[in-house]
């Protein structure tokens, strides 16, 4: 059964089951899908049930993942984010259901970041300072750590010599730099963080109190520059600043890291986490989602951001 059609009956009888009623009293909406891997695939579905005495709707939202383990992982993310004692920063969890993959949490009113953006609902460089503000707020939730910066596997097969079946010649013609850039960076002292792990302008909501983040990743220290050239990123690809060109622009990047409280030596180092969020971005589009080298818009503007300092 089609994903889009068997997560919202899936859903229906989680809610039934936990939130009270019938499964045909829900009426639920899509409010977003998100076919990632198999392991990270999600729907997320707004959900209304009437009040059969005439009183308000109950209104939550709720999300099917693909495992249990994601659904657990998240949920303590969430209550994590929306503990008493501090402003939230997610929406309040209002249960996980192991059997069902599902998590029921508070309904954001507002759109994303993203669609704000895009309808001049707020103005640009306010955005990407609140978003780097959020995100300075999610990061001193728990205590941070340092490294020094020594490219993993991970990294060191991103930027290997020999060809890939996803990575175009343009990209290939880039890695001598980026692998110079990388050695170059090696002892460089990073920040390390219990990271997003997905942070963009698609999951942070603009509600009447602020922004409300969703849609964590697996909680994990990382670089706490992982996350902001993530952001970045996503945003140039999704909407880019009018007259900019095609890489990552330099206000934009500026009002993140203000909003952020980053020390000038974060903006240094940005530029290579840059590059490789954009090589990371390109393989799982044609690698794993099945896009194609003719993706030439994404291709080019990506492109545009693999580029060291050096360069």
């Amino acid at each position: 059964m089609d994903q889009a059609v068997s997560m919202p009956m899936r859903a229906a009888s989680l809610l039934a089951r936990r939130m009270g009623g019938e499964p045909e009293d829900w009426t639920l909406a899509p409010i977003a899908i998100k076919p990632r891997t198999e392991a990270h695939r999600g729907v997320y579905l707004a959900a209304r049930r009437a009040d059969r005495a005439g009183g308000p709707p109950l209104r939550l939202a709720v999300k099917i993942c693909q495992t249990a383990e994601r659904a657990l992982s998240e949920h303590g993310r969430l209550a994590a984010c929306s503990a008493p004692g501090a402003p939230p920063l997610a929406p309040r969890p209002l249960f996980v259901d192991r059997e069902a993959a599902g998590i029921g949490m508070e309904l954001l009113e507002g759109p994303t970041l993203d669609l704000a953006l895009g309808e001049g609902a707020i103005e640009r460089d306010a955005a990407l300072r609140a978003a780097g503000a959020w995100l300075a707020a999610l990061h001193a939730r728990a205590p941070k750590a340092s490294r020094p910066l020594r490219p993993g596997p991970r990294v060191q097969a991103l930027l290997g010599a020999g060809p890939e079946p996803w990575r175009p010649q343009a990209f290939q013609d880039r890695l001598p730099a980026l692998r110079r850039a990388a050695e170059a960076a090696r002892g460089a002292e990073l920040t390390l963080v219990v990271a997003h792990g997905d942070f963009h302008p698609r999951n942070l909501v603009l509600t009447d109190e602020g922004l409300r983040g969703f849609d964590f990743g697996p909680e994990a220290r990382l670089p706490a520059l992982a996350d902001l050239a993530r952001f970045l990123v996503m945003t140039t690809l999704w909407r880019p600043r009018p007259g900019a060109g095609e890489g990552v622009a330099p206000l934009d990047a500026n009002a993140l890291l203000e909003g952020y409280g980053a020390p000038e030596a974060a903006s240094a180092a940005l530029g290579f986490f840059l590059s490789l969020q954009a090589l990371r971005y390109w393989r799982l589009r044609v690698h794993l989602l099945g896009g194609t080298q003719e993706d030439e818009a994404i291709r080019r503007r990506l492109l545009a951001m693999t580029r060291p300092a050096e360069a």
